[in-house]
């Protein structure tokens, strides 16, 4: 994306397997992600995200949790021609099928991590140790490199 002063913006969201996520934060900021997402599943439609917060601007959670009543508030019809990734997820079902999906070209992402689920779930099946788990002392950490980036 380019912003006004002819620079581009490149944000790069990571996914640790099985439930680490390192997104930018939305309301703008250069570099690493100040800000970690542990997501863990409660049942089949539930999960619970613990977000761990490298900052000192702690109002980083206030414009999160109040951003989407601000827009509610403002024009009830926001959702309907905005929709977000709440709408976008939500108005799937709780379970989807993947047999009614129409996936596009733009799903890549979405097929690749399909796969290596199913390949990880035959590794532990068959007795060995998942991606990203450490035993060897030494190789417990992983560095992410998500952020907002300009160039």
């Amino acid at each position: 994306m380019k912003i006004p002063d002819g620079r581009k913006v490149l944000s790069i969201v990571e996914t640790v397997l099985p439930g680490v996520r390192g997104v930018p934060n939305p309301f703008g900021g250069e570099g690493r992600t100040d800000s970690l997402g542990f997501v863990l599943p409660v049942d089949d439609t539930h999960f619970r995200i613990f977000t761990v917060l490298r900052s000192k601007d702690t109002s980083f959670f206030d414009r999160i949790g109040s951003l989407r009543d601000r827009k509610a508030a403002v024009d009830p019809t926001h959702f309907q021609r905005f929709p977000g990734d709440w709408e976008a997820q939500g108005s799937q079902g709780p379970i989807t099928l993947h047999s009614e999906e129409h996936l596009a070209t733009s799903d890549r992402g979405l097929r690749m991590l399909r796969r290596l689920l199913r390949e990880q779930i035959d590794v532990v099946a068959s007795g060995g140790d998942p991606l990203n788990v450490a035993f060897v002392p030494g190789t417990e950490t992983i560095e992410l490199e998500s952020g907002q980036y300009f160039s």
